[in-house]
């Protein structure tokens, strides 16, 4: 693929080629052919002025656009270095956790953190990537032009190819990739749940049996991240009381104390002990509360639901992080 200094060589060409139009024109201009003559060539002077600039913004555009483009690739290695640190670090922490009895999460939290810096830092790349391939292809100049323009020379006709090949490399590159990660993970959580809470033959139950139609708090949460993909459950989650520790195996960090809804993303599990509900965005929350007939279903609607998000004196949130 092209890089930047290939591009950079490219405009020296270009702004030589600029040049020696220039200097063409200036030789064949003259009051010896007339007035007509005269203004064609100052026709053509005033298209070298319009044209050259132009694609010089698009290649310096362009120039930027592979540099960033190394940048997001050196990235995606550290990235998936990260990753594997912290698969190792999730595993010796359950080794450590069956042989003592006690788990330690605190290097696997501090893999999550590196991780979520650097997806962050990546989306910042890919934006970047973008913005400036938009910018190096935002001022169009025919094909038309270009080919009845004897002067565009070699440089030219180069730059052209690059940008045509090498902005589908980029464009098509995992820059624009759609994310099947922990958006996709988080989302498929929220649909299942206020599927659950929109389905009044569910209701709220304590009953952790296979065959009951309903959920308690922590069962709605824990199991909407199940059908999601993640294995709250195998790592030991069953309640509020003892879910903190298999969430944070499973890739969710926890952040204490009272949370700002302005602070919430979709996905997000509110906890303290004894309650628990997931954030689905929006200003809104959905969870199981109680149970309002003693019977089976939601007759009420509300035991099982979505409503605005209330501080319920939560102690702190999960987010899945992967």
């Amino acid at each position: 693929m092209v890089n930047s200094g290939q591009v950079n060589g490219d405009k020296e060409n270009l702004s030589s080629a600029q040049t020696s139009f220039n200097s063409t024109v200036d030789g064949l201009s003259g009051s010896w052919q007339g007035p007509s003559y005269d203004s064609l060539t100052s026709q053509a002077k005033s298209f070298s002025e319009d044209l050259f600039p132009t694609i010089n913004s698009q290649m310096e555009a362009f120039a930027n656009a592979c540099d960033l483009y190394e940048d997001y690739e050196k990235l995606k290695k550290e990235l998936a270095s990260a990753e594997d640190s912290l698969s190792t670090a999730r595993s010796n922490a359950k080794a450590a956790e069956e042989a003592t009895g006690k788990y330690d999460g605190s290097i696997v939290s501090s893999w999550v953190r590196k991780i979520r810096e650097l997806n962050a830092e990546k989306e910042r790349l890919k934006s970047d990537i973008n913005a400036a391939l938009v910018k190096a292809a935002g001022n169009e100049i025919t094909a038309t032009a270009l080919a009845e323009t004897d002067f565009s020379g070699g440089a030219m006709s180069l730059y052209n190819s690059k940008v045509s090949a090498d902005s589908s490399t980029i464009a098509s590159s995992s820059v624009t990739e759609n994310s099947t990660g922990t958006g996709a993970v988080q989302q498929r959580a929220i649909d299942w749940a206020t599927s659950i809470a929109n389905n009044d033959n569910y209701g709220y139950t304590n009953d952790k049996s296979s065959n009951s139609l309903g959920y308690d708090c922590s069962g709605l949460v824990l199991q909407a991240y199940e059908n999601a993909g993640v294995g709250v459950k195998e790592a030991g989650a069953s309640s509020t009381k003892n879910m903190k520790s298999a969430l944070l195996k499973t890739g969710f960090e926890f952040v204490s104390g009272t949370p700002n809804v302005n602070n919430l993303q979709p996905g997000d599990i509110l906890w303290k002990n004894g309650h628990t509900e997931m954030y689905v965005g929006n200003g809104q929350m959905v969870g199981a509360h109680e149970n309002k007939d003693g019977r089976q279903g939601d007759s009420s609607g509300n035991e099982i639901n979505v409503s605005p998000y209330k501080d319920k004196s939560w102690e702190g949130y999960f987010r899945y992080i992967g």
